[in-house]
């Protein structure tokens, strides 16, 4: 039983993505609380400082983004830096609470 259930959860199961050092990545924040609830899913950027076993890496914080200094995490719970992550880009579309809020473009 025990074999046919490591079969079933294997073959779904993707490998680790690898991380090298120096490398900017994003890193799911894990713990939450009250107001974090609209908050970004991921922190960073964070560059990798240190390879370790078994997946897991040893990052430290870049610039003045949210997050903590200098943390250990696990590849899977970690996703290559994109520039525009973090920038306030400009898309076309009303904010909301805006007059134009509700399709009535001027």
């Amino acid at each position: 039983m025990q074999e046919e259930n490591r079969k079933t959860f294997n073959k779904c199961r993707k490998s680790a993505s690898e991380y090298e050092v120096d490398e900017l990545v994003a890193v799911k924040r894990t713990q939450f609380g009250s107001g974090l609830k609209l908050k970004g899913k991921y922190l960073g950027p964070y560059r990798v400082v240190r390879k370790m076993r078994h997946g897991r890496y040893s990052v430290e914080k870049v610039g003045d983004g949210e997050g903590p200094k200098g943390t250990t995490t696990v590849a899977e719970y970690m996703k290559k830096w994109c520039p525009t992550f973090g920038a306030n880009v400009e898309v076309g579309w009303p904010n909301v609470g805006s007059r134009y809020g509700r399709g009535d473009f001027e």
